[in-house]
C-alpha cells in the first residue's frame, strides 16, 4: 500500500522532471557528500538528544524520513527509535542519493523510496505514519506550505513531526557577493532558488509557527539555535563540490570554490590556522497532529 505514496501521476510528471534536474545539480556526488557532511550529522545528533524526551512511542510504528540524501542521517535516526517499530521509509527526490543510501544502509526495516514532498500525495497513504522526521532538508524546499500540509496529511492522529532547517547561514552571503561579480553572475542568476525561504525574514520561527497552527498542528515548539561550524579548507572544498546547486561547468568549479573561499576571507571568517568559521541559525521544530 505504501508504494502508492511514490506513484507520480502523469499530470505532475513535468514537475518531477524539474525536481530531478534540480536535485542532480544539488547532489553531484553522494560519496563525497557522505564523507564531508559532518555538520549535518552533528546537528542531527544534538537536536535529537535535546528533543527525544518529547517523542511519544507505541509499538509497531511506521516512520517516514523526508530528505534522506545519502542515508547517513537515516542511520542516526534509527538509533533513537524503539526496537519494535514496524518500518522506516526514507525518502528523497534524488535518485543518485537514494541509490547510494540503499546500497550502504542495509536494514530489513528500512526502505529507501523516491518522493517529492512538494507534490500531491496519494490519498491511500494519508494518516499512515506515526512519526515524520526531516533533518536539514526543509531549507531546500520552495513550497513550504504544501510540504508542511503533506506532512500533516501523512501523519496519524496524534502523530508527531520533528524537523530541522537552516533559516540563515553566512554561506548564503558568499553566493550573494559572487552574484554581483562579472565573473560569476551569469551562473548565479537563479541563486535565490537555493537559499532558505527564511533567509531574509527577521522572525522565521513566528512565521512557521503561525503556518503550522493554521494547517492544524498542535503543541508546536520551535527553537532557534545560533551555531558555528569550523570547516577545514579541504572539507569546505569537498562539500561545495558535492552540493553545488548551480550550473557551473566542471572545468570552472574549482575556480568558483576558490572565489568562495576568498569571499570568506574578505568577511574575516578565515582563522589563522586556515579553517573557515561559519555562523548559522538552525530552526528546530516539533509539532503534533
Amino acid at each position: 500500500m505504501l508504494d502508492t505514496l511514490f506513484f507520480i501521476p502523469l499530470r505532475i510528471m513535468a514537475e518531477r522532471i524539474k525536481a530531478e534536474e534540480r536535485s542532480l545539480r544539488m547532489w553531484n556526488n553522494a560519496e563525497i557528500y557522505h564523507e564531508n557532511n559532518s555538520i549535518t550529522r552533528r546537528d542531527a545528533i544534538e537536536s535529537l538528544d535535546a528533543f527525544a524526551p518529547l517523542f511519544n512511542w507505541k509499538s509497531n510504528e511506521k516512520i517516514l524520513e523526508v530528505g534522506c540524501a545519502d542515508g547517513s542521517i537515516t542511520k542516526i535516526l534509527a538509533t533513537y527509535f524503539p526496537k519494535n517499530i514496524n518500518s522506516l521509509t526514507a525518502c528523497d527526490n534524488d535518485e543518485k542519493g537514494l541509490k547510494y543510501a540503499s546500497e550502504h544502509n542495509k536494514n530489513e526495516k528500512i526502505t529507501f523510496k523516491f518522493m517529492d514532498i512538494e507534490e500531491d500525495l496519494s490519498s491511500d497513504v494519508k494518516g499512515k505514519f506515526d512519526h515524520v522526521f526531516s533533518l536539514c532538508t526543509f531549507h531546500w524546499i520552495r513550497k513550504q506550505q504544501k510540504a508542511f500540509q503533506n506532512i500533516y496529511d501523512l501523519l496519524t492522529t496524534e502523530g508527531e513531526c520533528f524537523l530541522t532547517l537552516f533559516a540563515y547561514t553566512q554561506m548564503y552571503h558568499f553566493y550573494v557577493i559572487l552574484k554581483h561579480s562579472e565573473k560569476w553572475r551569469d551562473w548565479l542568476q537563479d541563486m535565490t532558488t537555493f537559499l532558505s525561504p527564511y533567509y531574509n525574514i527577521s522572525s522565521p520561527d513566528n512565521l512557521i509557527e503561525e503556518m503550522l497552527k493554521k494547517i492544524g498542528f498542535k503543541h508546536v515548539q520551535i527553537q532557534t539555535k545560533q551555531k558555528t561550524y569550523s570547516y577545514q579548507k579541504r572539507e569546505f572544498r569537498e562539500i561545495m563540490r558535492a552540493v553545488n546547486p548551480f550550473k557551473i561547468p566542471n572545468e570552472k568549479i574549482e575556480h568558483f570554490i576558490d572565489d568562495l573561499f576568498e569571499v570568506a576571507r574578505g568577511m574575516a571568517l578565515i582563522n589563522e590556522d586556515g579553517t573557515l568559521l561559519v555562523t548559522y541559525n538552525l530552526l528546530i521544530i516539533y509539532c503534533q497532529k
